[in-house]
């Protein structure tokens, strides 16, 4: 429980927190990262989802885009519907970040 107090305390100061990695799904792998902010008063959920075998093609991708929320709880049923990982999996980003929530 303390991760998950840590991950939602970055959050909720405005620090973006995510994890990419691989994972299988039926016969198939994808890369999944996503991203959470907060931004100007909102959650803001991130997801970009490949299949491993197509990630060769720069243009490719299954599902990409970002959701925003405006309650904390709304984020913890996103991650659990949409990926394999838990709140308390993500931690904040060094260098390079997983996007811009200026974009949408």
């Amino acid at each position: 429980m303390e991760n998950f107090s840590r991950v939602k305390e970055w959050i909720e100061i405005g620090k973006q927190v995510g994890k990419s990695d691989y994972f299988g799904e039926g016969d198939e792998r994808y890369l999944l990262s996503i991203g959470i902010q907060k931004w100007e008063g909102e959650y803001k959920f991130y997801l970009f989802k490949a299949n491993e075998y197509k990630l060769r093609d720069l243009d490719y991708y299954d599902a990409e885009g970002t959701i925003r929320v405006t309650h904390f709880e709304e984020l913890l049923s996103l991650i659990n519907a949409l990926s394999p990982f838990k709140l308390d999996e993500l931690a904040p980003l060094k260098g390079q970040k997983i996007f811009n929530p200026a974009f949408d």
